[in-house]
């Protein structure tokens, strides 16, 4: 059959238009890329790996994943063009478009942040971690208590002023103790030095918690439809964190046998609008395809499904990047209502452009 093949001729310049057509389509996708996202040993760095092998096997393009410290580096290194995509929280992109904290000056040089999310992640388990005998089971037990806080303060602040501002209470109500890193959090919490840390029950610190003597548990915050007093517990910590939402969860450390009420915050792929179509294409059909290939890699790449990619979207504050648009319309999952989605995130990106506009009195230029 392939010598048959071999002997057919093609009309004279078919050949070189065929040839032409494939040297265009390898040089749709560069080389490789890179993603920055938390620094090498954390539980995101070990995902990401995971989630660019899958693009990489997708895609034939290298995608190389580089561990960094701050929030504010990551998002620097994206707006300085020396890497292409973000895997991060909305807690960061939040905080970016938003201007607040340490991309205060970057938003009153810049402007608001144009990120674009590539692809939506898991709605990651976040809570206050306690011992399973504490008797610390509501943010109204928390009065009086010794909370971890990271060292640096400011946003690292917010999910624990949080969960207080939920029960009406303030910083003022609690001692504060002071650690380098949610790890040492825990482990206080462990040894009795501490009563609550926030973290990730899906953490390994938290299994080495759960099996000690004394057990590991969860501050519960009821989730809003389940009563008023609970909707309003919700409306004032959203207001300090905006970025945290209700989710339940179970069969974790501290709720191996029963349903809690906690919050998770949202992940996901971001870069800016000009990344180039085709490599954010290749990225949400990477993830999206390969899921079966790396779902296995830890606990929380189940959650990487295209319901969960969608939900993240929804609360993520970002228009999606125009390649997973034109990706999702090709998969056929493309619908007037995302249409009708994302025409008001990018309206709300304007009013934001238009307000600081005002309030400089500059063009907008970005970046």
């Amino acid at each position: 059959m392939a010598a048959c093949e071999a002997e057919v001729v093609p009309p004279d310049g078919e050949e070189e238009e065929e040839e032409e057509e494939e040297e265009e389509e390898e040089e749709e996708l560069p080389e490789r890329v890179s993603v920055a996202t938390w620094s090498i040993g954390t539980s995101a760095y070990t995902k990401a790996v995971a989630l660019a092998g899958a693009v990489q096997d997708s895609s034939g393009m290298r995608v190389i994943v580089e561990g960094v410290a701050s929030d504010f580096a990551r998002v620097e290194s994206l707006r300085m063009g020396d890497i292409e995509l973000l895997y991060t929280s909305t807690s960061t992109t939040f905080l970016a478009t938003d201007g607040l904290f340490d991309f205060e000056p970057l938003a009153k040089d810049y402007g608001p942040l144009p990120l674009r999310l590539v692809w939506g992640g898991e709605m990651a388990n976040m809570g206050l971690i306690v011992r399973g005998d504490s008797g610390i089971t509501t943010p109204a037990d928390l009065e009086g208590k010794r909370i971890a806080f990271l060292a640096g303060g400011g946003p690292d602040d917010l999910p624990q002023l949080a969960y207080l501002a939920y029960a009406n209470l303030t910083e003022d109500d609690i001692t504060r103790l002071v650690y380098p890193w949610y790890t040492q959090g825990v482990e206080a919490v462990k040894d009795g030095n501490c009563d609550a840390a926030y973290g990730n029950p899906s953490a390994a610190y938290c299994l080495e918690l759960e099996a000690s003597p004394h057990g590991m548990g969860l501050v519960e915050v009821a989730a809003p439809e389940k009563s008023a007093e609970a909707a309003a517990g919700w409306e004032r910590l959203q207001s300090i964190a905006r970025w945290l939402y209700p989710k339940s969860i179970t069969g974790l450390p501290g709720c191996r046998d029963k349903t809690v009420d906690i919050s998770c915050t949202a992940t996901g792929w971001f870069a800016y609008p000009f990344l180039d179509d085709n490599v954010a294409y290749a990225v949400a059909k990477g993830i999206h395809e390969g899921y079966d290939g790396f779902k296995d890699v830890h606990p929380d790449l189940p959650n990487w499904t295209l319901e969960s990619s969608l939900n993240v979207w929804k609360v993520s504050g970002a228009p999606l990047h125009p390649g997973t648009i034109q990706y999702l319309k090709d998969a056929g999952i493309w619908t007037d209502e995302l249409e009708a989605l994302q025409e008001e995130l990018l309206q709300a990106e304007k009013d934001r452009i238009a307000a600081w506009e005002e309030e400089t009195g500059r063009e907008y230029r970005y970046p």
